[in-house]
């Protein structure tokens, strides 16, 4: 097994390895944990495939299940969210299995918008099963730009990302 690093080598060794290929390559695979802070525990995971047009064409997360139904998932894609689209991620999407009512309003309380359903995307248990995919826009003027079903029902709303954090708060 590897000796772990020293969490700045590990920095250093990152912020190296994150230069290399600068636009040599099409998409980019990022990953975080989570960690709450109180006490160190490890959360769950989240990631990103991003396109160098500043797509991020899969965002995902997962959380234990003894994590579930106290907001942790909530507060991180919402920071993923907004982390991204201050790195100039214009466009992020997302995919839950359909039935998933509680990832399903992680990604709207982070300001996704359902998009479309995708027959057959995934299996579960041996069985093909639809998806629903979430958009996320960030509009021109700096504001998200939700796409509703249809394109012609585009609403952009300047501050979401401080009614989200106050609804978050509110609990």
């Amino acid at each position: 097994m590897r000796q772990s690093e020293s969490v700045s080598a590990l920095a250093r060794r990152w912020g190296e390895f994150s230069l290399q290929g600068t636009g040599e390559r099409e998409e980019y695979f990022f990953g975080w944990a989570a960690q709450r802070a109180g006490n160190g525990a490890w959360l769950g995971a989240l990631d990103a495939d991003v396109r160098a047009d500043g797509v991020a064409v899969n965002v995902g997360y997962w959380f234990g299940p003894e994590y579930w139904g106290q907001g942790y998932a909530s507060e991180a894609v919402l920071a993923l969210a907004v982390h991204l689209s201050g790195q100039g991620v214009h466009e992020q999407r997302a995919t839950v299995t359909w039935g998933n009512e509680a990832s399903m309003r992680v990604l709207e309380r982070a300001g996704f918008v359902r998009c479309q359903v995708l027959p057959d995307s995934d299996t579960v248990s041996g069985r093909l099963v639809d998806d629903i995919e979430f958009v996320r826009y960030r509009a021109a003027s700096g504001g998200l730009c939700l796409l509703r079903a249809r394109p012609d029902e585009t609403q952009c709303v300047a501050d979401i990302l401080s009614e989200a954090a106050a609804w978050l708060r509110a609990g």
